[in-house]
């Protein structure tokens, strides 16, 4: 922000520069306004210089904290592939279980019945 607050009176006498061109060109023409062109250069070169040092360490931020999101929504990504075939297998493993925890009573019922009626009719 300090970069910024002592650009304010760069950028203000750029901008003063930029209208007395401006007017020069609309008021006296062409040769006027080229007369004018040398304070604004000035004036554009000093507020370039100094805010390229700040627009290039905003910039170098603004791209470690992007480098830093993709490393993250890696990260993220993977977890959440892998949390969901770990669920998947956790589901089949609790399916299998479940279901031979139903059928098993079943099959031994069967198996009692189909007992009982062979003493059935062998009794008979």
């Amino acid at each position: 922000m300090q970069a910024l607050d002592a650009s304010a009176n760069l950028f203000e006498k750029y901008w003063a520069s930029g209208n007395l061109m401006a007017s020069a060109y609309a008021k006296d023409g062409t040769s006027a306004g080229n007369k004018m062109m040398p304070a604004f250069d000035e004036a554009s070169g000093h507020l370039s210089a100094r805010l390229d040092p700040f627009i290039k360490q905003q910039t170098e931020q603004f791209n470690a904290a992007i480098a830093n999101v993709q490393s993250a929504n890696y990260w993220v990504s993977h977890t959440v592939i892998v949390g969901g075939l770990l669920l998947c297998v956790v589901t089949v493993i609790f399916s299998l279980f479940g279901s031979r925890s139903i059928t098993q009573p079943i099959h031994e019922a069967v198996a009692l019945l189909r007992e009982g009626t062979v003493e059935t009719t062998s009794v008979a």
